[in-house]
């Protein structure tokens, strides 16, 4: 089985104006004077501000070595990025995958529910991050049990109750599912594809896809 595992640019608008204000100034008829010096105070801050600045925000969150947390669209997958996990400040996006038919192996399985990719793919955090993924009573329940399969250290943090279910097949009376959502929290250090993937044998929590091929196999 797979192994997985839980700037905003600053617009300066009245720049647009300057060409129509040197335009302006001109006409007085006036020989133009020498230029003026550079404000040094102005050129400091634009060469020291924050490498937050230059990273494409629209493509997710930006986390830096700070690290930080990064949440999909529908609020069922977050992942906490810890401090130092990552060298440089990097835009992340999670997002629920459309069309769970297009992953890898998907006519090996019934049905998925719910599927996220983390961008950019081939994203490797040199401390691991703690995703957190939810599924409802409904999508996690097998004949009157909750039967979750993971391929990595995982835990089960519903109910209040947390049991570690580590790389093994675990079965909870439904009675233990006393929540509407269930929630599994976990470790994982790359990116790609993750999902639960609902088989004859249960719910299987895996990584669906990754570009690194040590997950296959």
């Amino acid at each position: 089985m797979s192994r997985i595992p839980m700037v905003t640019s600053r617009r300066l608008p009245f720049l647009a104006f300057l060409p129509l204000a040197a335009l302006v100034l001109g006409c007085g008829g006036e020989e133009p004077g020498p230029p003026a010096p550079a404000n040094d105070a102005q050129s400091d801050s634009i060469s020291d501000a924050s490498s937050d600045d230059l990273v494409d925000a629209s493509r997710g969150t930006v986390i830096g070595p700070d690290g930080g947390v990064v949440e999909s669209e529908d609020g069922r997958f977050s992942l906490t990025i810890p401090e130092g996990a990552l060298a440089e400040a990097t835009a992340i996006e999670i997002a629920a995958v459309s069309d769970v038919a297009t992953l890898v192996g998907a006519e090996q399985r019934m049905y998925f529910s719910p599927a996220y990719r983390m961008t950019p793919e081939d994203l490797q955090l040199s401390t691991p991050a703690e995703f957190r993924l939810t599924m409802t009573r409904q999508e996690a329940s097998d004949g009157g049990r909750l039967a979750v399969e993971v391929s990595v250290p995982a835990y089960l943090v519903s109910g209040n109750q947390a049991e570690v279910i580590n790389n093994s097949s675990t079965v909870w009376p439904s009675a233990r599912a006393d929540a509407d959502d269930v929630v599994i929290s976990g470790s994982i250090s790359d990116f790609g594809v993750v999902g639960f993937a609902k088989g004859s044998a249960g719910t299987t929590l895996e990584m669906l896809e990754n570009p690194l091929a040590e997950h296959f196999g």
